[in-house]
């Protein structure tokens, strides 16, 4: 888990949150916009690389089983959306690191977020 890089981003998912249902934050690797991770009301949109479909356990604090995330679709090579219920920032800033490095293959603590919030 890299600290920097929750550094980063937890104020995107922190204006997003008081922002309401309707704010959008998107961060994507600086300089690489093919790995990005989009955050709206409890929603999680992602690049997703792969063919198989998405085994999200390992991406879970031993601490947090509770907070699961439900794949709510995805297409190979394309995209992955997933509803995290209840997660609070620091949470879901953990979780996007882990996203970006287990599942997008950013080096651990060796990449940086440029963050994008909108109003949709």
């Amino acid at each position: 888990m890299g600290a920097d890089q929750i550094a980063e981003i937890a104020p995107g998912l922190r204006e997003a949150l008081a922002g309401g249902p309707d704010t959008c934050v998107t961060f994507e690797v600086t300089g690489d916009p093919e790995k990005w991770v989009q955050f709206l009301d409890g929603t999680v949109n992602a690049a997703y690389p792969r063919e198989t479909p998405p085994v999200l356990e390992h991406l879970l604090p031993a601490t947090s089983p509770d907070l699961e995330p439900r794949l709510l679709g995805w297409e190979a090579r394309k995209y992955a959306t997933l509803k995290i219920p209840g997660a609070d920032t620091r949470f879901l800033a953990s979780w996007i690191d882990r996203y970006f490095v287990c599942i997008l293959d950013c080096e651990a603590g060796g990449y940086d977020v440029d963050v994008t919030i909108e109003m949709l």
